[in-house]
């Protein structure tokens, strides 16, 4: 029977293979042609061969790739080979891995079948090819429906454009988290090609990316949810419609004018400058304001990030004596700041350390266009914005803003309104009327202004928003665009062009104004170019063009955009807090929303595929709430129950509930590897389990560190680690290490299941070592890198982790400084004492220590670029000369944990001389002292009992 089926396999790979030899499409597995019986018989017929031979047979391989396509169809995401044993039994003991990787390899070279992609297939090496070959898995399908049908207007915009760009374009749209959807969304080839079959079937004689009657499966699985059956069905009504028709445009003219043709219309590139704006206060006054664009996307374009940001500080130009870190130039993106004064010069952000790279990317971002003074037109919400060029309107009101005082003919003869008139900030009102005198034309050439005539442009109907940094009406791709065109003087013909097409005459007749419809454009920035010919030709010179920016932007997910809006905003401090860290109070929650409004906390949890999988309330308070509601509300995912879902779940939101208001959240991501470790709990014992994904036992090797002896190595082997080891009383950090990477985690729980007594938390981590040998220094060193990169499961591995780091650091310290400085350090960082007298007068170089006082203390800021300093005070005070000495010094202080030496040996020498050298090794962490008093204690908060 296994037999008869291969061969079956064989004809129907090879017919795919000869269909798709033209197009380049690949084979998957899935579409093996068995019926749902014969897929059933043929699972039973593999586990029987399989008990009766105790091994693979190679003579029905494309049997066993036919089902483990078909495991990975309706695997779930939690454990793959368990799925296979449930699917065919006898797998998990006579089955081998890697014979069916080699399988697919096999499958690929003789079949042309599609080869798995990404960061996801580089990490799971074999797991990958039978999911790949599944095409979509059921449990995803519900989620690549919504996908398409949120992306349908950008994705009938590309369709043409190969599967590679689809596949970009849903990798990039789909979910930021660590799920089997955004892993799956990493085969960009598979998922373009999937994008062509769905959008296609039933149409035409194309050639399909997927057969026929699998590609029928996959959607009758799918159209079994109704939700997913209404998104797929509306994405493609969007895309087939794109595909077949044009959007309806105004028809160009026969015959082009001449004047059209001595005037083409060109797309307008939006300038991203930082623009003036006014707003009207009390009393007649105006305030005035800068908008800065969105420097993100500049700085990502220019592959500009923190690390270089942080090389430089940072000023506002109306800031004075104030530099900010380099990051926070960040902070000022897309903001609309006060301003007391105009910029001196075009540049309104100075940089303490020239930074060619970043000044030259943000040189248009951060300056302001047109020299003083500059023209801002009062639009129809009263809020008076910069105009691009020098040129006024008939009938339009405008607020002039000059660094210089103007002369006063010049205000006399304009009838200025003086609004303000300071150094360095002049405002004034300007009314422009209906006609010009020759008085007023000269007038204004005096002061640098000109004047023109030219269309208006209002939209008809619907009324698009503004974005007021780039000037852009936003449309929906939905939206037909109608405007209402009208001009400073009689008309007699308009013409308009949409982006770079030809312009269409319309007949203006002299009427005042007229309506066009310009059709529904793609999405993307465009403009809509309005030249009104004038009946009168001698005003043809002062004609300029109207351009209507717009931008076409896909509708937002409505589970997207509430949040956007909401009347609440949380954020976690640090920004890259882990949960563990959160529970264990290192890091901490702020919530802002409207006083005396109630909230409502509940913690979400997210499995594999992207789905609540439980939830935890977490309490109800009124706004304000202090930090201590906090801990206290999140004191409820402390409790082992939710501790197995938090170790189960790649996300963890925290979602704060105002009612009417809308809903807030932070998530918390937990980055699912190959190799992870799993708890069980059995008969009052624990139980720890690697899960092995990258299935290369061959070169994987395995240790643990006990919480009793955490400096000490225990050697394990990878069988045993899968069967399952019993967990230490105190808890373990276990060591997973394949290809040169280390995969750690913490593991420490309360035998109870939860800590209900001070021996559970009173826990001091003891060392195979004492002394103050700076032999140990390299060792210590090494231990504290390796504790610190760990992952932490459960409270308790939180805190006992975070203690075990800090018994190393303090031994280091002892080495270094002595136990004298050691106790000294402790009562001055705890803020038992609170001068750093005693510090000082401990480093034993009295001139050298004040220096660093007063260069450090309290200014954490000051570390970054804290080492030439230090490097200073100690060559100056005759403290050592040696530059590595100091610079080493410095990193043991600061970070440990990245020091490296070419040659260990000189490492070691370094090592004697700086404990050999008090003043210079009391100097360093005297600068980490006083750096630190000022912030909070970082010491994990004990867990409820």
């Amino acid at each position: 029977m296994l037999a008869d089926l291969n061969r079956r396999l064989d004809r129907q790979f090879a017919t795919l293979r000869t269909q798709r030899a033209a197009s380049g499409l690949p084979v998957f597995a899935l579409e093996h042609g068995l019926s749902e019986p014969e897929i059933h018989s043929l699972k039973l017929f593999l586990s029987g061969e399989l008990k009766r031979k105790g091994k693979l047979d190679h003579a029905h391989w494309l049997c066993w790739i036919a089902a483990a396509a078909e495991v990975g169809y309706s695997f779930d995401g939690v454990e793959f080979w368990t799925s296979f044993e449930g699917a065919v039994p006898g797998w998990s003991t006579m089955g081998s891995r890697t014979t069916i990787r080699d399988w697919y390899k096999r499958f690929r070279e003789r079949f042309s079948g599609i080869r798995p992609e990404g960061p996801w297939a580089e990490h799971f090496s074999i797991i990958a090819w039978p999911i790949t070959h599944s095409i979509l898995p059921k449990d995803l399908q519900s989620q690549f429906a919504r996908l398409l049908y949120e992306c349908r207007y950008r994705l009938a915009s590309i369709q043409d454009q190969g599967a590679d760009k689809i596949g970009e374009l849903l990798r990039k749209a789909g979910p930021d988290t660590n799920t089997r959807f955004g892993n799956f969304l990493e085969q960009v080839n598979l998922t373009g090609m999937l994008f062509i079959a769905l959008r296609d079937e039933g149409i035409g004689e194309r050639v399909s990316p997927i057969e026929k009657a699998t590609l029928s499966r996959i959607i009758g699985d799918l159209e079994q949810r109704q939700a997913a059956k209404e998104w797929l069905r509306e994405a493609r009504r969007v895309i087939r419609e794109a595909s077949l028709k044009q959007s309806r445009h105004l028809a160009p003219a026969p015959a082009k004018p001449k004047q059209v043709q001595e005037r083409p219309v060109e797309a307008v590139p939006i300038e991203r400058h930082a623009l003036l704006t006014a707003r009207r206060a009390g009393g007649g006054s105006w305030t005035l304001r800068l908008q800065l664009p969105d420097f993100r996307p500049i700085l990502k374009a220019a592959k500009i990030g923190n690390p270089e940001l942080d090389k430089t500080r940072i000023r506002f130009f109306d800031e004075k004596g104030t530099w900010r870190p380099g990051r926070s130039l960040l902070s000022l993106s897309k903001s609309e700041p006060a301003i007391t004064r105009l910029p001196p010069t075009d540049r309104v952000i100075d940089f303490e350390t020239k930074m060619p790279g970043v000044e030259q990317a943000l040189r248009r971002a951060i300056s302001i266009p047109g020299p003083s003074p500059w023209l801002l037109r009062v639009q129809a919400d009263g809020v008076a914005r910069q105009v691009i060029g020098h040129h006024v309107r008939v009938g339009q009101t405008y607020v002039l803003a000059s660094t210089q005082p103007l002369a006063r003919t010049a205000v006399e003869e304009l009838k200025l309104g003086v609004i303000r008139e300071a150094e360095g900030s002049n405002l004034y009102e300007l009314k422009v009327p209906d006609a010009l005198s020759g008085t007023r034309l000269a007038a204004l050439e005096k002061i640098g202004l000109g004047y023109s005539l030219g269309a208006r442009i209002d939209p008809a109907g619907i009324v698009p928003s503004l974005d007021p940094s780039t000037g852009q009406s936003i449309w929906s791709p939905d939206d037909e665009i109608i405007l209402r065109l009208s001009a400073d003087y009689a008309v007699r013909e308009y013409q308009v062009a949409v982006g770079s097409s030809p312009a269409v005459r319309i007949p203006g007749d002299g009427r005042s104004e007229i309506l066009c419809t310009c059709g529904r454009l793609p999405l993307g920035p465009g403009t809509v170019t309005v030249a009104a010919v004038p009946m009168d030709k001698g005003l043809a010179e002062r004609v300029q063009p109207e351009v209507l920016r717009t931008l076409v932007r896909a509708p937002r997910p409505w589970s997207k955009a509430p949040s956007e809006r909401c009347g609440l905003k949380v954020s976690v401090d640090p920004p890259e807090a882990r949960l563990g860290e959160l529970l264990a109070g290192q890091a901490r929650i702020t919530l802002i929303g409207p006083p005396r409004r109630k909230v409502t906390a509940k913690a979400e949890f997210f499995d594999v595929n992207g789905h609540v999988q439980a939830a935890e309330r977490l309490g109800e308070r009124e706004l304000p709430a202090d930090p201590d509601w906090f801990r206290r509300a999140v004191d409820p995912l402390n409790k082992e129950k939710c501790w197995d879902l938090i170790q189960s779940s790649p996300k963890v939101d925290i979602v704060f509930d105002a009612g009417e208001l809308g809903s807030a959240r932070v998530s918390f991501r937990n980055k699912v590897e190959p190799l992870r470790w799993k708890v069980s709990r059995e008969r009052g014992s624990m139980t720890v389990r690697l899960i092995d994904e990258a299935d290369r036992p061959e070169k994987l090797s395995v240790e643990r560190y006990d919480l009793i002896a955490p400096d000490v190595k225990i050697a394990m082997t990878p069988d045993a680690c899968m069967a399952g080891v019993p967990l230490a009383a105190k808890g373990s950090m276990f060591v997973a290490m394949l290809d040169g990477k280390r995969y750690r985690t913490v593991i420490a729980l309360s035998p109870s299941g939860k800590s209900t007594s001070l021996a559970d938390l009173a826990f001091e981590p003891p060392l195979d070592f004492v002394g103050q040998d700076p032999r140990r220094i390299p060792r210590l060193i090494n231990l504290q890198r390796l504790w610190k990169g760990a992952n932490c499961m459960g409270p308790l591995a939180t805190i006992r982790r975070w203690r075990t780091i800090q018994d190393l650091d303090a031994r280091l310290l002892e080495i270094l400084c002595g136990q004298h400085w050691l106790r000294a350090t402790r009562e001055f960082t705890e803020r038992r004492v609170t001068s750093d007298r005693t510090l000082q007068q401990m480093v034993g170089v009295p001139s050298f220590a004040k220096a660093l006082s007063e260069a450090f203390a309290g200014r954490p800021d000051a570390l970054r670029g804290g080492l030439p300093l230090f490097r200073q005070a100690a060559t100056r005070y005759q403290v050592c000369s040696d530059a590595d000495a100091i610079k080493t010094a410095w990193q043991i202080a600061m970070e440990p944990a990245a020091l490296s030496f070419a040659d260990p040996r000189r490492g070691r020498d370094l090592f004697e001389g700086i404990a050999a050298n008090k003043g210079l090794a009391r100097g360093a962490f005297l600068v980490r002292a006083v750096t630190a008093v000022d912030a909070e204690p970082v010491a994990p908060k004990e867990v409820a009992a």
